[in-house]
């Protein structure tokens, strides 16, 4: 059982191992403690914030879930990475300070007690966190390829075909309420029946619990950079409003994007209006 001392110990070394990475004047620092989605549009913007602040590059510190996203954004630097107990630390420490932004770095998280506007996407959110006028630009972000001993292997364990199979994406780390089974199983039965194959994208839960593979469907074991490749590769993504999707808008293949009615101004086609996939959402 840890201890009180121990405990305030860990918090403390967090906080100096958080701020210490901070110590290049010429660069700007965002702790992101979000989402995929969060990620890519803070990415999305640094470009035209570093313009602002008259910075070289930025420095993003997000959590170390999300280290298995390669990907690049125009002005940032590099990605640092925190484990979500420090990130959680770190969070309640900006809450408890109100230390939202410094000299050199921005907590790109919502303050505590933040209420989201209901007339505004997460863009113009994201917009509005920077100080940024209506029409600055948005830079897409640029997912790096798998190696080619991962394609090889893609292209020998399943069907990777694209008139004929389908990837459904169950999971998403959202509040929304997710599509109940009977609702995959009869979609699942229904596409059968007209010859697809498909595959039920094996994710996990903030805790690291693996998903269960949907009935009569074959898992697809694969992370965040190796769907991104295999979408050009099948005929299209069924998923749940999520990050995966978030970062698939900026693939060149078909997403079927269920979102839930209460949140309208979620709809991937509103925030990234110069996607080059195919979205429909539903």
């Amino acid at each position: 059982m840890i201890t009180q001392q121990q405990y305030q110990q860990l918090v403390i070394a967090t906080l100096n191992r958080c701020f210490g990475m901070m110590n290049d004047p010429e660069k700007y620092y965002y702790i992101q403690p979000c989402s995929i989605g969060d990620i890519i549009k803070l990415g999305g913007y640094t470009r035209a914030f570093l313009d602002k602040v008259h910075k070289k590059s930025a420095v993003m510190i997000a959590q170390q879930r999300y280290e298995p996203i390669n990907i690049d954004f125009d002005g940032v630097s590099e990605i640092r990475y925190l484990n979500s107990t420090e990130m959680n630390f770190v969070a309640e420490y900006i809450h408890a300070t109100k230390q939202y932004f410094g000299a050199n770095f921005m907590f790109a998280g919502a303050p505590q007690g933040y209420v989201k506007p209901p007339n505004l996407n997460d863009m113009q959110i994201f917009k509005q966190i920077f100080k940024l006028p209506p029409d600055a630009p948005f830079y897409n972000p640029r997912v790096r390829d798998i190696p080619d001993d991962a394609k090889l292997r893609f292209s020998q364990q399943y069907v990777l075909n694209k008139e004929k199979t389908i990837i459904i994406a169950p999971r998403a780390n959202t509040p929304m309420t997710p599509p109940s089974i009977v609702f995959w199983q009869n979609l699942i039965e229904n596409l059968r029946q007209k010859g697809y194959v498909i595959y039920t994208n094996i994710g996990k839960d903030v805790v690291g619990r693996v998903d269960n593979v949907l009935p009569n469907t074959s898992p697809l074991y694969a992370n965040i950079n190796e769907i991104f490749y295999l979408i050009d590769k099948v005929k299209c993504i069924i998923g749940v409003r999520s990050g995966l999707l978030d970062l698939l808008a900026f693939s060149k293949g078909n997403i079927i994007c269920l979102s839930p009615s209460e949140w309208p101004h979620a709809d991937l086609k509103l925030i990234y209006p110069d996607t080059p996939s195919k979205i429909c959402s539903l």
